[in-house]
């Protein structure tokens, strides 16, 4: 079968990755992808019209202004793949366009191999069933092929986890990297007194503020579920900062051991899983001596 796949903002970092991923895993058996950016030859007008399959792949707040310039184009027989992070706010748009809509988050970033990494998915049904049904089939048989794990999820739920899963974990990283900073901390000397656990959690600081800013914020303030959690951790770190400032050790207590309780059978997975991490980087840096 022949097809056309138009990838817009095939210039970035996702949209490469998936450049890539098409061609090691072809939608069609004969099928040319174009690439469509700002400042390319190519219009996303044009490679919307020439497509059988278009992924949009740019900017969270630039979503919808992308999705208004194409919809004229997305005609019944194509089927749109967007990408974003956050889904809440094109569920109207993605529902009102002529062609059926495969709504994926890939969980991990384009430096990874998919083998093994979640994707989210969702499909808008806004057409009959036709040659849209094979391609929405196709494009999660290829992922599963490349060893993706898929999760079905409603656009409203995917928010409400991400608000704890990205915006929790990543606003707490970054307090974490703005602490150190007010402390003028000396990070490479911290590092080389820490143990493995908390070289770590280091690390996943690290990583995470490596990655683009702009991103980052547009999931913090995109997502309107995140200001819950930002608000349960300012609460979480007000109890802590309280019970440190009166010296009372059996409120900090009580607090560490209702958390720990929460997370209930959660624990002891933990400690076996992060047991390996501690010793896989023990012994790369024993090695690197």
């Amino acid at each position: 079968m022949k097809g056309t796949i138009g990838i817009i903002g095939g210039a970035g970092r996702f949209g490469r990755w998936f450049k890539n991923f098409f061609e090691c895993f072809p939608i069609f058996s004969e099928q040319e992808i174009l690439l469509s950016d700002v400042g390319a030859e190519m219009s996303s007008k044009e490679a919307t019209k020439r497509s059988d399959l278009i992924l949009v792949s740019v900017p969270i707040t630039v979503v919808p202004k992308v999705l208004e310039e194409i919809s004229p184009f997305l005609t019944q027989e194509k089927l749109l793949v967007e990408i974003t992070s956050v889904k809440s706010h094109l569920i109207a748009p993605l529902s009102a366009i002529g062609c059926d809509v495969l709504s994926l988050h890939p969980m991990f970033a384009p430096s990874v191999s998919i083998a093994g990494q979640r994707v989210t998915h969702y499909r808008f049904q806004n057409t009959e069933s036709g040659p849209a049904d094979l391609l929405h089939d196709r494009v999660l048989s290829v992922l599963r092929e490349a060893g993706a794990l898929l999760v079905p999820i409603t656009p409203e739920e995917h928010d409400r986890a991400m608000a704890i899963i990205q915006g929790l974990t990543h606003l707490s990283a970054i307090a974490l990297g703005g602490a150190l900073e007010k402390l003028n901390a000396d990070v490479p000397a911290l590092q080389a007194l820490s143990s493995p656990v908390y070289q770590i959690r280091m690390a996943m600081v690290g990583r995470i503020l490596g990655q683009d800013p702009r991103l980052y914020s547009e999931i913090a303030t995109v997502n309107p579920y995140v200001k819950e959690s930002v608000e349960a951790f300012s609460s979480a770190l007000k109890e802590l900062s309280g019970s440190i400032e009166r010296g009372d050790i059996e409120s900090l207590s009580q607090i560490f051991r209702s958390a720990g309780d929460h997370l209930g059978d959660f624990l002891e997975d933990a400690q076996k899983e992060s047991d390996l991490l501690i010793q896989k980087l023990a012994l790369l840096q024993k090695k690197g001596r």
